[in-house]
C-alpha cells in the first residue's frame, strides 16, 4: 500500500486523485507514454469537510436552491453562496466542500453562519482523528505502512480480480499475512479498577495516542503485535484501539492484554479484539 486517496470523475476525461505528495510521484513514474496531464493543483484548492446527521441540510442551504442530494461516493460542480465548488458525499453523514484557496475563508465563514442554528460547531484534526478511530479507519504511516491491503485491513477495497488488470495487482493475492489490522476494546472496569489500585482515578482524554503499545497474547507473556492508535471514545464511552496483531490472533472475540503505563510503570489490562466498525448503530453514528 503507497497511500490510500478517493478518485473522483469530473467529467469524461478528467480526474481528480487524492493523496500525498508520495502518490502524485508515484504517478508521474508510472504514467509511461500515455497520453495524459498530470498536474498537482494542491495549493490552488481548499477542502471543508461538513460532518453529522445533519451535515446535508446545512450543505442544502448554502448550495443553488432546488439541488437535490448527491449520491454516495460522487463529487458533483456546483456554487456556495456564489463561489464555485466541488460538493463531494462520502457517506449519509459526511460532506466535502473544495473550494478555490484564495476564497476559502470567506466560504468557512458563510459555512459557520449558515450552519449555527443546526448547531453547527469548528473542529480540528484532533476531533477528526478520533471520529477516524471510531469508525475503525487505519491512517498510513499510523497504523500501517509498506504491507498489503489485507494486511492493513483494506483488503474490501480491492478487487484484485477484476477483467481490468492493474499496476500491482498480483501483490494483494500473493503476499504473505504476517499482520492482521484490528479493533481492540479495553472496557472501562478494568481500566477504572488498575488505577483506583493505585489510589488514582483514570484521566483519560478524547485524543489519538500514535504511539506503539505492545499487546501479549492471552497469558501476557508472548507479544503478538502492537497498538497503533488508541483513544478514549466520546461515543462509545469506552477505551479502543487500531492495532495490528498476528493473524493467530485477529479473530474477533480472541482476548488479548495491552501495556497500559500507570505510575510511571508498565502495567497490563485485558482487552478483546471486536468487529469493525464500533459505530454501526445510528444512535452511536449519531451522537
Amino acid at each position: 500500500v503507497i497511500d490510500v486517496g478517493t478518485v473522483a470523475r469530473l467529467s469524461d476525461h478528467h480526474f481528480r486523485l487524492t493523496g500525498s505528495s508520495r502518490l502524485y510521484d508515484w504517478v508521474l513514474r508510472h504514467k509511461g507514454s500515455l497520453n495524459v496531464d498530470v498536474q498537482d493543483p494542491s495549493d490552488e484548492w481548499s477542502t471543508i469537510g461538513i460532518q453529522g446527521p445533519l451535515a446535508w441540510q446545512i450543505a442544502e442551504t448554502l448550495c443553488p436552491q432546488g439541488m437535490t442530494e448527491p449520491a454516495e461516493e460522487s463529487t458533483v460542480l456546483t456554487t456556495v453562496r456564489g463561489v464555485q465548488a466541488w460538493l463531494s458525499r462520502h457517506s449519509e453523514q459526511r460532506y466535502e466542500i473544495e473550494v478555490p484557496t484564495e476564497q476559502v475563508i470567506s466560504v468557512w465563514d458563510v459555512i459557520l453562519k449558515v450552519g449555527e442554528p443546526q448547531g453547527l460547531v469548528p473542529c480540528g484534526l484532533d476531533a477528526v482523528n478520533v471520529l477516524r478511530v471510531e469508525a475503525g479507519m487505519p491512517l498510513l504511516n499510523v497504523d500501517f505502512r509498506d504491507c498489503s491491503p489485507k494486511e492493513a485491513g483494506l483488503q474490501d477495497w480491492v478487487d484484485d480480480d477484476r477483467a481490468v488488470g492493474f499496476l500491482g495487482q498480483d501483490v494483494p493475492r500473493n503476499a504473505p499475512d504476517s499482520w492482521s489490522t484490528v479493533a481492540i476494546e479495553i472496557t472501562w472496569e478494568h481500566l477504572e479498577s488498575l488505577y483506583a489500585s493505585y489510589g488514582q482515578a483514570p484521566t483519560l482524554l478524547p485524543k489519538v495516542s500514535d504511539l506503539p503499545v505492545p499487546v501479549y497474547d492471552r497469558d501476557g507473556r508472548a507479544q503478538v503485535g502492537q497498538i497503533t492508535s488508541a483513544t478514549w471514545s466520546p461515543s462509545l464511552k469506552t477505551h479502543i484501539a487500531i492495532a495490528q496483531v498476528r493473524p493467530s490472533h485477529a479473530q474477533p472475540g480472541t482476548h488479548l492484554r495491552a501495556e497500559h503505563t500507570v505510575a510511571f510503570g508498565r502495567r497490563q489490562l485485558p482487552c478483546v479484539v471486536v468487529l469493525l466498525p464500533w459505530t454501526s448503530t445510528p444512535e452511536q453514528a449519531a451522537s
